[in-house]
């Protein structure tokens, strides 16, 4: 076929999208292959972080030299099997579900043997720590999670504060009563 100048012969154009379309279909049977044994393989993780209401993030220091992440800074996450290792999981895949709780309790140290007192940390002190693997990876995740519930606190109180201003009215005559010093309200 002769166009415009330009030789084209449509039966080698036709082979060549056929052996890029059977490349390509192969790739993607390969990567599904892979994806699907690393979903197998796949661990289910979870992070519970425990924040007092000035947003500090209770963490404590691993200072057993025996275990994994010594002089690490951890939250209080899930645990391993006594056959297992962290350093055995760097090669697979985690999901991660993140766990958040508010209190102002102070946390008891329970294991003095694996971990130092606990104490809260900043968002900012968090960020410069040095922290567990899956901590770091989950950094941005963990503080979006933080700053989100504390939008949410916010805007649930102050929805409570206007409620209660609009349940709430001066009755304008007692202000004016010579004998009273201190106004009543009454509910409308």
């Amino acid at each position: 076929m002769y166009s415009n100048g330009i030789s084209i012969n449509k039966n080698q154009i036709d082979n060549e999208i056929k052996v890029k379309l059977t490349e390509q279909t192969n790739l993607m049977q390969i990567n599904k292959k892979i994806i699907d044994q690393y979903e197998g393989e796949c661990r289910y993780y979870a992070l519970c972080l425990i924040v007092n209401s000035e947003k500090e993030i209770w963490m404590s220091y691993r200072n057993n030299p025996s275990k994994d992440y010594y002089t690490y800074y951890q939250v209080a996450e899930g645990g391993l099997e006594p056959y297992e290792s962290f350093i055995d999981y760097r090669k697979i895949m985690f999901k991660t579900v993140i766990y958040l709780t508010i209190t102002d309790k102070i946390l008891q140290l329970t294991e003095s043997d694996k971990n130092s007192a606990w104490e809260a940390y900043t968002i900012n002190e968090f960020k410069n720590l040095k922290v567990t693997d899956s901590l770091r990876l989950k950094e941005s995740v963990i503080i979006e999670a933080i700053n989100s519930k504390f939008r949410n606190r916010k805007k649930h109180k102050s929805e409570i504060n206007h409620e209660s201003q609009k349940q709430v009215k001066i009755d304008p005559e007692k202000l004016n009563e010579p004998e009273s010093t201190t106004s009543s309200l009454s509910p409308s």
